[in-house]
């Protein structure tokens, strides 16, 4: 029973997310990184194909630092689907120490 309810909530959240999702036009935008590597993203469009894209991840163990160009357009026969190509530089810094008692 409890399966059930769980699956009918699940159809129902991803219908109600679907029928709701508009493709959204910006400029700026500003987002949060999950995982292993978390951290904050900034990209910025300054032509309508072409974006910069900034993403900071940092704890108390490592710092990173990317920084990408990216052209973007439109896939076609998919609408609100784009595909992109770039390139960029990342820097980093990981701390390490040998556990291993040597």
């Amino acid at each position: 029973m409890k399966l059930r309810n769980l699956f009918i909530v699940t159809v129902l959240a991803v219908t109600a997310i679907t029928t709701t999702a508009n493709a959204q036009n910006y400029k700026t935008a500003f987002g949060a990184r999950l995982g292993y590597d978390s951290g904050i993203t900034l990209k910025h469009f300054f032509a309508p194909a072409s974006a910069f894209e900034g993403i900071l991840s940092a704890s108390p163990r490592y710092f990173q630092l990317t920084g990408l160009y990216e052209y973007q357009q439109p896939l076609p026969g998919a609408p609100g689907l784009d595909w992109y190509v770039g390139l960029g530089a990342h820097l980093g810094n990981v701390y390490y120490k040998d556990y291993n008692g040597g």
